[in-house]
């Protein structure tokens, strides 16, 4: 019996892993239906049952409906599938973002929309930026069709204000999107002749400033706490170690962990010197000797023998390759996290997390907004003061104290106030 369970659990650590490395599945998803399937696997025990099929899923979810919310029954039936489908072979990546229409885009007008889109994927835009676009501008042809507008020479600025007048957006943001597309649109009708003037400047701007919320910081304490909780004895956990190291002294994004090369380290002069891929700006980093002995632990004694001869950081796993992206990277900080135990509640517990905190500290060291400006790579130093919003101690100072009212204020009668 034990030995079948055995090969139960070994299916468990299958299917979560499968679904972290092969379909991009976050963290604490996984972690959510772990918790489903061990108490699936407590029920096999309890009613000996060796070995787990659909008819075992199935006899679970009916016992557990009877003690469950309803929140934790949805979930139980995703994991359920889940499983199943992982041991059947037919467990597919179909998440996608939502098409709420074919965005086909047809007629003289949309055929120069989709050579503006291709122009956009060819700057590098990200994909949801092109998906906004797209939904945009399929709306915009449309409306072009049922007024009989069938050449870009016929849209004017006229036009062009009585169609944004129309439009129905919710949200303040959404019409920020929506005129941005528009502008870039009919910018590029101008730089591509289609127009001999640039009515783009006309279209009035709508200016959405969104307050961003308070950085998730983890302490010092807590960073030597999650630092000292990983185990460097094994290959995976000195490359662990070295991703961790990374994002929290030096405050890496995930994506420049992941593509980090051993051309970018220069041990003579002891810098690092990435072109980080958020910006494309180059980034020139004194090598710390701690970071550098991590990353010497790892080369000569944790990294497997690869193919790979460019990139660092390699998978755990044959055929040992690098890392297909950023999210692996991700996980590894978050499965650190939450394993040491620190608390995660309300806190963001990602690589850029330890970013945050790196900034915080430096902060609270009184380091100047210049230095920690150099040291993340910003462009400006107007990106670097969003961190300064979680320096609690460096703002104390500067508030006032709220003047005492004596109690004849409460008393008087007459005067405007009490009118």
């Amino acid at each position: 019996m034990r030995k079948k369970l055995l090969d139960f659990i070994a299916l468990r650590k299958n299917a979560a892993n499968h679904l972290e490395k092969e379909l991009g599945y976050a963290v604490k998803t996984i972690l959510g239906y772990e918790r489903h399937w061990k108490q699936l696997q407590e029920f096999m025990y309890e009613n000996k049952i060796p070995l787990y099929n659909q008819k075992v899923g199935n006899a679970f979810l009916k016992s557990y409906f009877l003690i469950a919310s309803d929140y934790s029954k949805q979930t139980s039936i995703i994991a359920i599938r889940i499983l199943t489908k992982y041991q059947n072979n037919t467990l597919e990546h179909t998440r996608k973002l939502p098409d709420k229409y074919p965005l086909t885009f047809d007629g003289p007008i949309g055929t120069i929309i989709s050579s503006f889109i291709f122009y956009l994927a060819s700057k590098g835009r990200s994909r949801s930026t092109l998906h906004s676009h797209q939904r945009v501008l399929f709306d915009f042809n449309k409306y072009c069709k049922t007024k009989e507008i069938n050449n870009v020479d016929k849209i004017d600025i006229a036009f062009l204000l009585t169609y944004i007048n129309q439009m129905h957006c919710p949200f303040k943001s959404n019409m920020t999107i929506a005129i941005t597309a528009i502008r870039g649109f009919i910018k590029f009708l101008y730089e591509e002749g289609y127009h001999t003037r640039d009515i783009s400047r006309k279209i009035p701007k709508v200016k959405h400033v969104s307050r961003p919320k308070i950085s998730s910081v983890y302490s010092k304490k807590e960073m030597k706490i999650l630092l000292e909780s990983i185990d460097r004895t094994t290959s995976q956990g000195k490359r662990n170690y070295l991703i961790i190291m990374l994002a929290s002294r030096y405050g890496l994004r995930a994506s420049d962990i992941c593509n980090l090369k051993f051309e970018n380290i220069d041990w003579e002069k002891n810098i690092i010197t990435i072109v980080q891929h958020k910006t494309l700006n180059e980034l020139s980093l004194p090598l710390l000797s701690d970071v550098g002995n991590a990353i010497i632990d790892y080369v000569k004694y944790g990294r497997k023998k690869s193919g790979e001869k460019k990139f660092i950081l390699l998978l755990a796993r044959p055929p040992y390759g690098k890392f297909t992206n950023s999210n692996t990277v991700t996980h590894i900080v978050q499965r650190a996290i939450i394993k040491v135990g620190l608390r995660t509640k309300n806190r963001k517990f990602g690589p850029h997390s330890l970013r945050h905190s790196l900034g915080f500290e430096m902060l609270q060291n009184a380091t100047s907004i210049n230095v920690i400006t150099q040291i993340y790579g910003h462009s400006s130093q107007e990106s670097s003061r969003y961190y300064l919003r979680i320096d609690l101690k460096s703002m104390l100072p500067c508030t006032l104290s709220v003047p005492q009212i004596s109690k004849e204020f409460y008393y008087q009668r007459g005067g405007i106030f009490y009118e």
